[in-house]
Formats: structure tokens, sequence, C-alpha cells
């Protein structure tokens, strides 16, 4: 998003997640502990990522950018808004149930199978409702929140399947979702920017990771 907008983010070189965040100086400014965190140049500070996202956003200092990104019209910035909380709300609380524990060896999550069911649940649900919307714009040449050019809808969106690809939704399940592959995909060839962050190529999980005795709660 930043790079994106024109903006210049430097992350402290002796950040440590868990660490870092927990120490007083960090939670003098934000006392929750919580990542992400922003805090501008001209000590503005801010958490959530969507809040953040759409400031940097707002004020990206190529204004060319802003319209593309938040919507040119109030239709356009509703539907931005829409697809941000949908991605929030629902796709990251499934796959963050679905993927945490599959990442890490268990350090930062454990199996829980009646958690695990929901989110299968759920996120099929998701996937199939994300999958309609996008057949539905791709019939009119516009994205997501109906904008000629990608919007931080779809960056939102790209960043939590990314997560999926990467962990959870793996090929015999992407089989039946390659509207959402493609879109990926094109995405990542539409935003240069984003490639880098978010290339699959040899990252695609082929066969999700199963639980096992150890892993269960």
């Amino acid at each position: 998003m930043s790079t994106i907008g024109g903006h210049e983010l430097t992350l402290p070189p002796t950040f440590q997640f868990g660490t870092t965040n927990k120490t007083p100086s960090f939670l003098s400014k934000f006392p929750l502990g919580k990542i992400p965190a922003f805090e501008g140049s001209d000590g503005f500070l801010l958490t959530e990522s969507n809040a953040i996202a759409l400031y940097l956003a707002d004020t990206a200092p190529n204004p060319g950018k802003r319209d593309h990104l938040l919507g040119a019209t109030p239709q356009e910035r509703a539907l931005v808004q829409q697809w941000l909380w949908f991605s929030f709300l629902h796709l990251e609380t499934a796959l963050t149930t679905l993927c945490v524990w599959r990442y890490g060896d268990g350090q930062f999550a454990k199996y829980d199978a009646v958690a695990e069911g929901k989110a299968e649940g759920d996120l099929k649900r998701w996937l199939e409702y994300l999958d309609g919307a996008i057949k539905d714009v791709a019939g009119k040449g516009v994205w997501l929140a109906g904008t000629e050019k990608p919007s931080i809808a779809d960056l939102a969106v790209c960043g939590q399947l990314y997560s999926g690809f990467l962990i959870y939704v793996d090929a015999e399940m992407r089989k039946g979702y390659p509207v959402l592959v493609e879109y990926f995909n094109r995405l990542l060839e539409e935003v240069p920017e984003i490639k880098e962050l978010y290339d699959l190529d040899g990252k695609w999980v082929e066969v999700r990771k199963q639980p096992d005795a150890a892993s269960a709660v």
C-alpha cells in the first residue's frame, strides 16, 4: 500500500514481534501492543490494518493514486469499505483459524477440531461468495469495487488469498476456484509493486498439513 501510494515507510531494524511490541516504549504509544502500528513523521499514531491502509491511501503523495485506491465516486468508496470489512471480518477470521496452527509447528496456536470444522465451512462460503463477485465484475471490465484499476479492496482480499494459497487452500481445493486463482495472478501482474510481496512462485501449498495427536488441543 505504501509503495503504491508513493509513501516511504520504514520498519525499525531491531523490531521483533512478540518482544518489541511488549516494551514500555512501544506500549506508551500503542497501549494494546497490537501489530500493525503506524507512527507518522508528525507523530500521528494509528493502529488497525484497515485504518492504516485507508490513511495511507488518503494521504498518497501522488494525487492520481488516491481515487483509484479509495474509489472516485460515493458508490466506489462504499464498495471499497464493504470489501475491506469482508476481508477482515470473514476471510481473515476463517483463515486465521485454519492457517495459524499449521504455521510455525504449533508455536502460535494449537489445532482445535471444533474451530477447524466451523472455519472450513465458513471459508467455503466466503470463497464462493467472492468467486461470484469476481465473475460479476470481470464481466463488466472492472475490479471488486467497480474501479477501473485495483483499489485497496483488491489489495486486502489479495493479502488474505495469499495466506490461504500459501498454507491451506491446496491444489485439490484450488481446482474448485479457478476464477480466484486467475484473479490473484492477474492482480499481481496489474500491480507490480506487490508482486514481490505476494509472489507464490514455487510456494503454492500442494497438500495442506493435517493435524496429528501432538498438535491437537
